[in-house]
């Protein structure tokens, strides 16, 4: 093995003594298999690796640097590290009101989130507060280890008083809407598609498209119906080359006139001031091709910076809580 690799694989292991001192997980150690028997192999491979370097280089008379001699030091930090994750982890198990901060920014890291969860079992009931966006690979990974995905509204602020306190639905999922088009809104209210539906955030073709892409990577037939918010030019053509042909847009928006009254308006583009009302979907079937589209939609959603899904839920929670009794998602 080569002095560059030791160096590497040295730079892994010193990332969990980075864990430990901060007390969480952190971002910058996701490479590695976060599982106490995983470490401990992984230092003594590499105390093997050294010992045979160090023999080599004493055979050929080559005196050791100071930098490989800081690595031999390291390891028994590394040793002490390994013990102390362990032991961070079965403190967290114990505390069955334990909140993790999860998210792309958060001092948790999404990535090794789920290698906890495999690590701790079922001793710990925890509740994973989701603080920022892009998350995609940890919902997935979450969905696959039987955890129930709770998305709340990030703007709780704007969720009229009347919704407050309602429980939230496994697979209930809202309108995607930019922050800054909520400025000036008069109200908000819910109201329910059929199964199925599917509303396109407005002004992103791009989550479209990638929705779409999902799909048919997913082998799943589209929803016939579909509704829009713009780029409606591109979303024809989308549809048209897929052979769905109930293609039934639904205004969106309400506008109030001069007799104070409220008329449908469909969006151009522009940003409209009045009403939005955010559709939801509240379906109880237990239909696993309708699970993964809205998983695939939610994947969307936590992909897409700038915006926010609003769901109808306890304001301002957004959390995935472990399911006891809970169906994993099909991704077939």
């Amino acid at each position: 093995m080569s002095y560059g690799r030791l160096l590497h694989r040295v730079s892994e292991l010193l990332k969990v003594r980075a864990i430990v001192v901060a007390g969480s997980f952190n971002r910058a150690a996701t490479s590695l298999f976060l599982s106490q028997p995983a470490l401990t192999r992984r230092v003594r491979e590499l105390e093997t690796d050294l010992q045979m370097e160090l023999l080599i280089r004493s055979a050929s008379g080559v005196i050791p640097t100071s930098a490989f001699n800081e690595i031999s030091a390291h390891l028994n930090q590394i040793h002490d590290s390994v013990m102390k994750l362990g032991t961070l982890l079965d403190q967290i198990a114990l505390d069955h009101q334990t909140r993790i901060r999860c998210g792309a920014t958060s001092l948790a890291s999404s990535a090794l989130l789920p290698d906890a969860l495999d690590l701790l079992g079922e001793r710990a009931n925890l509740t994973f507060e989701v603080v920022d966006g892009g998350f995609d690979d940890l919902l997935g990974r979450l969905a696959r280890r039987e955890i129930e995905v709770v998305l709340g509204p990030a703007l709780s602020g704007k969720i009229p008083s009347d919704l407050k306190g309602e429980s939230v639905c496994s697979y209930e999922i809202g309108l995607f809407v930019r922050p800054e088009d909520l400025d000036g809104i008069k109200s908000v209210r819910l109201e329910d598609l059929s199964d199925n539906s599917w509303l396109v955030p407005p002004r992103e073709s791009k989550a479209f498209l990638d929705v779409v892409r999902i799909f048919d990577e997913a082998n799943l037939k589209l929803p016939r119906k579909l509704i829009y918010a713009n780029n409606i030019d591109l979303i024809h053509r989308v549809l048209k080359n897929r052979n769905v042909s109930a293609f039934a847009p639904v205004p969106m928006f309400e506008k109030e006139v001069a007799d104070g009254s409220l008329v449908n308006v469909e969006p151009k583009g522009a940003s409209i001031q009045g009403e939005v009302i955010l559709y939801t979907h509240r379906s109880s079937v237990e239909n696993n091709r309708l699970k993964a589209f809205f998983d695939a939609v939610r994947r969307v959603a936590m992909n897409s910076p700038g915006f926010v899904a609003l769901a109808k839920s306890i304001p301002g929670q957004a959390t995935m809580r472990r399911a006891r009794t809970s169906t994993p998602i099909s991704r077939s």
